[in-house]
């Protein structure tokens, strides 16, 4: 009782937000605790320590939905995480994949890489982090086996490279609409008065497609790498 009026209020000050996918799907929430941050901020303040509640919703048939995706990054800063509820699986600096279970504690330093592999629905999670003392970077590695779009799109080599360098399109520097021009991109949106309408026109956005009916996050994914290449390709043709 006290926890969910606690969290209430910090949905009240603006410090919940969510990330929310293509398909208009709530990923993660996450809830603010010292001050709220983004990936690309100069203030003072987003220097020093802070303390997130992350909360991973999963899907209704019983699916974690990892929140990293296929690429691995770094934080500017050590992190601390303590698993409440549930557990998640990581894959550190593309090497090893490390479990997380209830109770227990994952720690990283801001040398180091990783990506959320596997999550248990429901799993609850508080993560702090130290003082910023680098920069957001991206690993971007190679899949182990060419995807059949990769196949078709790209002369059956990976799109990736095997590189780590700076995250540029950080999802957390945005309170644009759900709606508008970049809809299509994964975003962490504040969570506020127009939040469901956000998402509502999202979906609604989604279904004007006439996609094929998708069974689950893997088809999915498939699905949005296929544009992802695409869009790439089409890039590396302007330039």
């Amino acid at each position: 009782m006290v926890l969910d009026l606690f969290l209430k209020l910090l949905e009240k000050c603006g410090r919940k937000w969510a990330i929310v996918d293509f398909f208009g799907k709530v990923i993660q929430w996450r809830y603010y605790i010292f001050y709220t941050e983004s990936h690309v901020d100069n203030r003072w303040i987003a220097r020093l320590p802070n303390l997130f509640l992350h909360i991973y919703p999963g899907e209704k048939s019983g699916a974690g939905i990892s929140p990293d995706g296929a690429n691995a990054h770094s934080h500017p800063y050590n992190t601390w995480g303590w698993i409440i509820k549930g557990g998640y699986s990581e894959s550190i600096n593309e090497q090893l994949v490390r479990h997380t279970g209830r109770f227990g504690v994952a720690y990283m330093s801001h040398h180091d890489t990783h990506r959320i592999v596997t999550v248990q629905p429901g799993t609850v999670s508080l993560f702090f982090h130290g003082f910023r003392v680098s920069k957001w970077l991206m690993h971007s590695e190679p899949c182990k086996s060419v995807c059949s779009q990769c196949q078709a799109t790209n002369n059956g080599v990976c799109h990736k490279t095997r590189e780590i360098k700076p995250l540029d399109n950080a999802i957390e520097d945005t309170q644009r609409d759900l709606g508008g021009k970049s809809w299509r991109t994964i975003k962490f949106v504040r969570v506020d008065a127009d939040f469901e309408s956000k998402v509502a026109n999202r979906k609604e956005a989604v279904a004007k497609m006439n996609l094929p009916e998708l069974d689950g996050r893997v088809e999915e994914h498939e699905f949005m790498k296929t544009i992802l290449i695409a869009k790439a390709k089409q890039k590396e043709v302007r330039t």
